[in-house]
């Protein structure tokens, strides 16, 4: 039989909520579908920010597992839903951030310096190593709070931070400069809240 001048266009790929509903299912395809879909991504951001001083402590695919662990067995018992926007990533790049901050806590534990495990104690170096561990839990903590903000919130967040005042951030996002500092004020408590758990 000749070709078809005119080859059908491949399918496109299952959505997340598509895959989300045939892991709920039982369907382990599915979960291997969204594990291959996101793995790789995953590993990346961990790797990107995970502090050199735990290099050898963690591995990122160790992240990786524990994170699509937790995924599938709150998709199974229906505790996480697809967000309206139809995409995972946020949520599963929050749990990766916290599943990091875990680790990088668990090795601060007991007196676990990597210092003291190469063999004695450099003062400089530990001040060092515990500075750049505060700046992770910082920078991962803000990543976490505003991963969880809708894209409006997040822009009115960021514009802030860059240092525009109120009323510039009102006048570029089209929004009353009420809301905008009900937002900022909102996300100020939200972070305030988090740094200090």
């Amino acid at each position: 039989m000749p070709a078809s001048p005119h080859p059908l266009p491949d399918a496109p790929p299952p959505s997340d909520g598509s895959l989300v509903r045939h892991i709920r299912n039982g369907d382990q395809a599915a979960a291997d579908a969204l594990y291959k879909r996101y793995a790789g991504r995953i590993r990346r951001l961990v790797t990107a920010r995970r502090p050199t001083s735990f290099a050898s402590r963690f591995d990122p695919d160790d992240v990786v597992q524990s994170v699509f662990r937790v995924m599938y067995q709150r998709i199974a018992s229906r505790r996480y839903e697809v967000p309206a926007d139809g995409d995972l990533w946020r949520l599963l790049a929050v749990l990766a951030a916290n599943k990091m901050r875990d680790q990088i806590r668990h090795h601060k534990a007991a007196k676990r310096s990597v210092y003291q495990t190469a063999g004695g104690e450099n003062p400089d170096r530990t001040a060092a190593w515990g500075d750049e561990a505060a700046e992770t839990h910082l920078r991962l903590t803000v990543d976490e709070h505003l991963a969880g903000l809708t894209a409006a919130d997040r822009q009115v967040v960021a514009l802030r931070m860059l240092g525009h005042t109120i009323d510039e951030i009102a006048a570029h996002t089209g929004r009353a400069v009420r809301t905008v500092e009900r937002v900022l004020r909102h996300a100020r408590d939200r972070l305030a809240e988090l740094l200090i758990t």
